[in-house]
């Protein structure tokens, strides 16, 4: 099995040398807040705009993350995501995760930077629900894993408390009972459905 390793840090995914960051976004369009808007004003504006008019042409489905080019190196992850219902958040956390390890492979990418996906004002997940499907999707990718991703590192926006919520679910492991191999198969229904609507 390849090892990936994930670290939680504090602060935003611009604050980490990775050339993958993650960004979630609406399936029908961009996000000009939160993680979006700070990373149009970081000078990856390239990027979110690719993805805004992908989605204008046709709705991704939640979960699916289209790659655009961030500059300098850089490869965005713009995760279909946010507006999902409640009652699906968990999982399609769980599937963008897992989605976004495997695109990150297929480009080359050894150091990825995720935000607390399903957190941030558009999300509906606590921070410790965040942590496990997260780190659930982390763990179910490990064997499929080729091994060019070496390195996840979440990043903890909002503060110590749900910074100590993400390190205890990693701490006690209380993810692994979320790891599931229907998560590969659920990734490629996306990356078909979506093929055959090209």
């Amino acid at each position: 099995m390849k090892k990936i390793s994930v670290e939680i840090v504090k602060g935003s995914i611009l604050n980490v040398e990775a050339k993958g960051l993650v960004v979630p976004q609406f399936a029908d369009g961009m996000s000009s807040i939160g993680v979006s808007g700070n990373l149009v004003f970081s000078g990856h504006f390239c990027a979110v705009r690719d993805y805004a008019l992908a989605a204008s042409q046709k709705r991704l489905p939640f979960g699916y993350p289209l790659v655009t080019d961030g500059g300098k190196g850089i490869k965005v992850f713009n995760v279909s995501l946010l507006g999902v219902s409640p009652s699906e958040a968990f999982k399609m956390v769980q599937l963008a995760t897992f989605a976004v390890l495997n695109e990150a492979e297929k480009n080359g990418i050894d150091k990825i930077a995720m935000p607390a996906l399903g957190t941030g004002k558009s999300g509906s997940l606590s921070f410790s629900g965040s942590a496990k499907a997260m780190l659930s999707a982390i763990e179910s990718y490990r064997p499929l894993a080729q091994g060019f991703l070496k390195q996840v590192i979440i990043c903890i926006f909002k503060g110590d408390k749900p910074f100590r919520e993400y390190q205890k679910v990693c701490g006690k492991e209380s993810y692994r009972a979320f790891v599931t191999d229907e998560l590969e198969i659920r990734n490629e229904v996306n990356r078909r459905s979506l093929m055959k609507n090209a």
